[in-house]
């Protein structure tokens, strides 16, 4: 997915909705670490791509809850 089509899927995203895909975001970053550390985990780009995609699902949280707290 393109980053533009995943940032426009943030923003159409509620808040409780933001928080579920950064959870679920972080377990999936968990379990490729551990992937990595046992050896089995190939593809070293997966791991960045998940650490940008969860700043760019907080980036779109903070501006939603700033945009709510006017």
């Amino acid at each position: 997915m393109k980053r533009s089509d995943y940032l426009k899927e943030l923003r159409e995203k509620s808040s409780d909705e933001l928080k579920q895909e950064a959870r679920r975001i972080a377990d999936e970053m968990m379990k490729v670490g551990f992937r990595r550390a046992v050896g089995r985990d190939e593809a070293n780009s997966q791991g960045a791509l998940l650490r940008k995609n969860l700043a760019r699902v907080y980036t779109v949280l903070s501006a939603k809850e700033k945009e709510t707290s006017k």
